[in-house]
């Protein structure tokens, strides 16, 4: 019986050491196959991948094949599970060389970030959501936050073009692009604000800016009016729609009306307004004052940015949020009263 157990032990070694042998001779193929690839691309442009918090490296690798920086989706695995880093893949944002070599971009995409941290800023949150939740994060305080968007919107130190036509009193609210930012532990407010302000001017392309201004539009109206977009609607449809609406509000002199920009005022949201909300003398009250609001109320997504640009046509004037977030569109106010009656009361 020992003998047997002996036996088996030894066989089972065996062919582990064979599928071990294998495995190395595959890999070394394929290695030698990407080096051949490799060469042919080294002038090729830098591709994204994203990767998620607790995303399946199984996904990653899909991503890495799907992008071209790697060839060998089988190969790749293999060899970052014998470097036993299948499941060290870190979360972000990153741009890889497709040229780069297999060690490159498993070293690339596991490095652990002992002086970074990996931030993650919201579409539409405003300056001050951002403020909390970077202290939250505990790079520095709220008000420090705040205190240096004021200063860099309002001194005219910054050097960026899109900020040209932005109020020189104002801060930089609109302006704070939402992403994920890798950020030094010891890192000041003023250089995160920069990094933000960089990927906006990355995002803002000259296709963008060229649109602005082929209809007339500045970039600071183009930023209040998706910021307001940006909390209306929670898809890329509905921002469409929101915005045709809104810019033919906004063209025969009918109030906008948004709910969100006067609970951008409030010292705490609301579900629902109230009568006195709406009465509110204060000049976000867009159901009271007319026209746009004297500045973005929170940093709107390249998607909400686009709708203002090229909004769905449409026919309805009016629209509701309802609770689970669906957007009623109505055609005439009696409609809308109707539908108020309906889903919200």
């Amino acid at each position: 019986m020992k003998k047997e157990k002996y036996f088996n032990s030894k066989m089972f070694k065996k062919y582990l050491f064979i599928l071990y042998i294998f495995l190395v001779f595959l890999l070394v193929i394929l290695y030698y196959r990407w080096q051949a690839y490799v060469l042919l691309n080294q002038n090729l442009e830098l591709k994204q991948i994203n990767i998620a918090r607790n995303e399946p490296a199984s996904e990653i690798i899909r991503q890495l094949k799907s992008q071209g920086v790697i060839e060998s989706e089988i190969g790749f695995k293999v060899y970052a599970y014998l470097r036993n880093r299948i499941n060290l893949f870190q979360p972000g944002r990153y741009y890889l060389n497709p040229a780069m070599s297999w060690k490159e971009v498993i070293n690339f995409l596991t490095a652990k970030m002992v002086n970074e941290q990996l931030i993650i800023i919201r579409e539409g949150w405003t300056q001050e959501e951002i403020g909390a939740y970077l202290e939250k994060s505990g790079l520095f305080s709220r008000q420090e936050f705040l205190d240096a968007c004021y200063y860099l919107g309002s001194s005219g130190i910054l050097d960026y073009d899109f900020l040209a036509d932005k109020p020189n009193n104002y801060s930089l609210e609109g302006y704070l692009f939402p992403d994920t930012y890798r950020i030094y532990r010891d890192a000041k407010p003023e250089t995160v604000i920069k990094k933000m302000l960089d990927n906006f001017d990355v995002k803002l392309d000259s296709g963008i800016k060229e649109e602005i201004a082929r209809q007339y539009k500045s970039i600071f109206e183009v930023l209040i009016l998706a910021s307001i977009i940006e909390k209306e609607a929670a898809n890329e449809i509905d921002r469409r729609l929101v915005a045709d609406i809104f810019l033919r509000r906004l063209k025969i002199g009918m109030p906008l009306q948004s709910c969100a920009t006067i609970n951008y005022i409030l010292p705490k949201k609301k579900t629902r307004l109230s009568i006195e909300d709406t009465r509110i003398e204060l000049p976000y009250n867009t159901y009271k004052y007319r026209g746009l609001p004297p500045g973005p109320i929170g940093n709107p997504g390249l998607s909400s940015i686009k709708s203002v640009l090229q909004p769905s046509k449409n026919d309805y004037w009016y629209f509701l949020s309802t609770d689970d977030g669906q957007i009623i569109y109505s055609k005439t106010k009696e409609e809308h009263d109707a539908a108020k009656q309906k889903y919200l009361n």
